[in-house]
């Protein structure tokens, strides 16, 4: 026998993942950017919906009719993505991909949001989502779980030059990749998409 959980338990939940949230966001800022991948699976528990599961938002009936904010372009245009115009800020060896934890009033629906491109690479054809992000990192790149292999385009993002940057010296030019900022950038719209909505 099952025990239906009430209204008053859902937002219990939601006030703990998002102190889980912010906590792996404080974790991330402080210079721990593997603090990503925990971030990958709170927002997964937030937000994504299967078959076999039910995102937290969803449960409590307000994730199709929430605005959720987002910060560099409009999530339906396929020319604009986090990266192209975000944070990259000078590192020991050269430059680290950083996300532009900046406030927004910019809103938009679910499916935009989470399906709306935040990397573009034309020349390779890479195109991804804040879904294809949090998907990767938390299902199969040590967030929630750790697969043997992975996709051939997150890993030409994650583990090589996947923009096909070009430089002059033997260092390469950056000392991360863009995965793990792209994620703490999706868990900073999404804080403010969840406290705008309900003030926690």
């Amino acid at each position: 026998m099952k025990v239906q959980q009430t209204e008053s338990d859902l937002l219990d939940h939601l006030k703990e993942q998002m102190a889980f949230l912010r906590a792996s966001m404080a974790s991330y800022d402080n210079g721990f950017e593997g603090e990503a991948k925990r971030l990958a699976a709170t927002i997964r528990l937030l937000v994504h919906d299967t078959k076999q599961s039910t995102s937290l938002l969803n449960s409590l009936g307000v994730k199709n009719n929430m605005d959720f904010h987002y910060v560099n372009g409009d999530p339906k245009e396929k020319a604009k993505a986090i990266l192209s115009v975000g944070g990259m800020v000078r590192g020991i060896r050269g430059y680290r991909y950083s996300p532009n934890l900046v406030d927004s009033n910019f809103k938009s629906a679910f499916d935009d949001w989470w399906n709306g491109l935040v990397l573009v690479n034309k020349a390779k054809g890479i195109e991804y989502s804040r879904k294809d992000f949090v998907l990767a990192v938390a299902n199969k790149d040590g967030g929630a779980h750790i697969d043997q292999a992975l996709d051939a385009m997150y890993a030409d993002v994650s583990r090589s030059n996947g923009f096909g940057w070009e430089w002059d010296r033997q260092d390469p030019p950056f000392e991360n990749g863009p995965e793990l900022a792209i994620v703490r950038q999706i868990a900073h719209e999404l804080e403010m998409s969840i406290a705008a909505q309900f003030g926690v």
